[in-house]
């Protein structure tokens, strides 16, 4: 029989174990949840991470609309007060842009009643309903997603993904007007070639071949003559045509006119063409073209150029680009600046310098001047395909073309040309 004392110890003996038992338990516990507590810790601030490094606006909202998490890229685009502020004053969804938020209402109560997410949403938005300190239109990209419950019923909230699409919509609009300009002076260009095809069509048809055809009558008619020391006397009309020495000099020497006419016709023609001056040097052709196109409108042309001949190397494609370039706008200058003075400044930049290795060309007038957007709205003026001629040249050559014009302040065009284009 086991008497009290051992009783008592046993008794004792199991206590102390239970509470052992109990202490390591809530050890145990205790410790898990230190580490589970860890474990949410971590993963919140990788959630944070990502949250506010997101490219994207991000944020989270209740069933009433308040703003539960925003994340600093979203706070950024809205223009926003701090996250704290946002948080002590229980911001609703009319802290956003007036705009915004009457377009995305409907929206929201969409996802959150049909616990379906909409994606891809494009709002766009006129200057009135933008940011007053924006002042101009925007465009987003929103999705919108239901924040789920453990039991798969109504949602917590909902989730929203913001995107300024502003600078990619100005992109495609500036690239769809890009395109349609470039058809436009595409069709301008075919119109050009058509009426340069009909003049060399006439100046083949009227002066050469009325030239070619005279000289060819005139030897038709001396083929059927001969030449006679003495005149044709009367009642030898059964005999050919006799020609005097002195005759058949004056039609050989008419001939030799007409022929060296049509020589120069066919100069004239093929420099319209290719200007011969090239084979010389851009310069020399540069100076060509002043003469042929400012001398006899009476405008003054100084053309300043490098002596030291670091132009004479310069890449075929490059000099005909700056040749062409120059020619149209000179073109300009005579049939829209009304100028009396004209500046045109050829220079070779190193590969040490900024820009690099190219050619720059700078045409500066004296004229009338215009205001470069009125006059690129006004698709169908000819200086305005013009200067688009030029842009279209130098853009293919990667280079870089700088316009500055004022209505009566006259008219600057800077043109850099590398040597070798990308």
């Amino acid at each position: 029989m086991i008497d009290s004392r051992e009783y008592f110890i046993t008794v004792v003996a199991l206590g102390l174990g239970f509470l052992l038992l109990v202490l390591f338990a809530w050890i145990w516990a205790h410790r898990r949840r230190q580490r589970m507590a860890r474990e949410v810790e971590r993963n919140e601030a990788l959630f944070d991470a990502f949250f506010n490094a997101a490219p994207a606006g991000m944020a989270i909202l209740d069933r009433e609309l308040n703003v539960a998490r925003i994340n600093s890229t979203l706070m950024g685009l809205l223009q926003l007060p701090t996250a704290e502020t946002l948080s002590a004053n229980g911001v609703v969804l009319r802290t956003l842009p007036a705009g915004l938020a009457s377009r995305l209402l409907p929206h929201m109560t969409e996802v959150l009643m049909s616990n379906q997410p909409l994606e891809q949403l494009e709002i766009s938005l006129s200057a009135d309903e933008t940011a007053p300190s924006a002042r101009t239109a925007s465009n987003w990209l929103v999705s919108l997603f239901p924040v789920p419950t453990p039991f798969g019923r109504n949602p917590l909230g909902l989730g929203m993904v913001v995107q300024d699409i502003t600078p990619l919509k100005a992109s495609q609009q500036a690239l769809e007007q890009s395109r349609a300009e470039l058809r436009r002076l595409g069709a301008h260009r075919e119109q050009q070639m058509e009426g340069e095809y009909q003049r060399l069509a006439r100046e083949f048809h009227d002066e050469l071949g009325q030239l070619l055809t005279t000289a060819r009558m005139r030897l038709q008619l001396l083929g059927r003559q001969s030449p006679s020391a003495q005149p044709s006397q009367a009642g030898q009309a059964d005999q050919p045509l006799q020609l005097t020495q002195a005759q058949l000099a004056a039609s050989t020497q008419a001939i030799d006119e007409l022929l060296a006419e049509a020589y120069r016709s066919i100069k004239a023609i093929a420099a319209d063409l290719r200007p011969p001056a090239l084979n010389l040097g851009l310069p020399a052709a540069i100076e060509w073209l002043v003469e042929r196109m400012l001398l006899p409108t009476g405008v003054r042309c100084d053309v300043l150029f490098p002596q030291d001949g670091a132009l004479d190397q310069l890449p075929g494609e490059l000099a005909l680009a700056a040749f062409r370039i120059l020619q149209e706008a000179l073109t300009n200058i005579v049939r829209h600046a009304a100028a009396r003075n004209v500046r045109i400044v050829l220079a070779r930049t190193q590969a040490h310098d900024a820009e690099g290795a190219g050619l720059r060309v700078l045409i500066a007038d004296d004229g009338q001047g215009f205001d470069l957007a009125q006059l690129e709205a006004h698709t169908a003026n000819d200086a305005h395909f013009g200067l688009l001629g030029m842009r279209e040249r130098v853009a293919a050559l990667a280079g870089r073309l700088d316009i500055n014009a004022a209505p009566g302040a006259g008219t600057r065009i800077s043109v850099w040309l590398p040597d070798n284009p990308v």
